[in-house]
């Protein structure tokens, strides 16, 4: 990057409210012509970083599918050699699941990618339009700031010594394969738990120590392929065991289970797990904790994940275990393979002592 010229931020719009815009009737999604006038409504980025605007799709966050990933890592392939670092707009809803993916899907990152987003549109003036059962404690107080703000340190970010994929949201910059969703009427939507944040918005955007550096020598690749059937089933008392008849029955590649605690499993599934695994199904253990670790010999109800050889995904948070089990059965059909690659730490997803 010269040090004579603004650096050049590739703008990835995909869609959400940030990206959007509030008329008299109804949220209005941008299209590629309405681009400038968008930017003329937060000229501050412009002053950070030359931006290259990527009008990719624009779609609401709860239409998101894994096909949107794949696009999302491909575009970033495309003009990792032009552009310095990524900015991604995104609807909220589905954020952490895409941002988690991408994380996967690029290999060898040396910069960063942050993705953005707000429950508000720039242009909207009061927050209570949408919150009205909170009116009292958003009126007049986030509206279009919200936006603003978001996708100015976004840009920010993506400018600075760093090379993960990201979410920043309000006073926090996240590790994507870290985020989950903690509070969804505060300043700060999302938290990693007990792993700390990668950066924190004070007068300006301080780094953590514990960040991966920008890195231009490694030579990124993406990964091409995702197993779209892959289930997802977070166990509660007296689940019915023809819920995973169902993903066998449906020749599903790939299971995430949410067990009880630390990984223990009721008796009345037991049986079918074992059909699931002796028909090649790949089944992962995701924590239900807001952090901790999934550990199969704590518990007598922990060691028959052991002995179906149910996969523990060590203290990655269920969606990027979700994710990551997407990913890696897209690429790999050894069983053996599969285990190590799920339990191999990618890009920070998992702790390594």
């Amino acid at each position: 990057m010269s040090m004579n010229k603004r650096p050049k931020i590739g703008l990835i719009l995909t869609g959400g409210g940030i990206a959007a815009r509030r008329d008299p009737k109804t949220l209005k999604m941008l299209s590629s012509c309405d681009f400038n006038e968008w930017m003329l409504e937060i000229p501050e980025i412009n002053l950070i970083a030359e931006i290259h605007p990527i009008n990719l799709f624009n779609v609401s966050g709860y239409e998101i599918s894994s096909k949107h990933w794949l696009q999302i890592a491909e575009s970033i392939y495309e003009n990792y050699k032009d552009c310095d670092g990524f900015v991604i707009t995104h609807g909220l809803d589905t954020i952490v699941y895409t941002a988690s993916a991408v994380s996967f899907l690029l290999r060898n990152l040396g910069k960063p990618v942050i993705f953005t987003g707000s429950r508000f549109p720039p242009n909207e003036k009061e927050a209570n339009v949408i919150f009205n059962t909170h009116k009292d404690i958003y009126k007049n107080t986030m509206g279009s700031i919200e936006a603003r703000s978001n996708l100015i340190n976004a840009v920010q970010a993506a400018t600075m010594d760093l090379s993960e994929v990201c979410i920043l949201f309000g006073k926090k910059l996240l590790r994507a394969n870290r985020t989950s969703v903690v509070d969804l009427f505060g300043s700060d939507i999302f938290g990693s738990g007990e792993f700390e944040a990668l950066g924190e918005v004070q007068f300006g955007l301080d780094l953590s120590p514990h960040r991966f550096k920008r890195d231009l020598d490694k030579k990124l690749r993406v990964m091409k392929n995702i197993e779209k059937k892959v289930g997802y089933l977070k166990l509660y008392p007296q689940i019915d065991p023809k819920l995973f008849e169902v993903l066998v029955e449906n020749h599903y590649r790939g299971l995430l289970i949410v067990p009880y605690f630390m990984g223990e499993f009721p008796p009345h599934i037991v049986d079918v797990l074992k059909k699931a695994t002796d028909k090649g199904m790949i089944i992962v253990a995701a924590r239900a904790s807001f952090s901790g670790s999934i550990d199969f010999s704590i518990y007598y109800g922990g060691k028959v994940g052991g002995d179906l050889g149910i996969i523990s995904a060590i203290d990655m948070t269920s969606t990027a275990a979700l994710t990551k089990l997407m990913v890696v059965l897209g690429e790999e059909k050894n069983r053996q393979k599969i285990e190590k690659m799920i339990q191999t730490d990618w890009c920070g997803e998992i702790t390594t002592k």
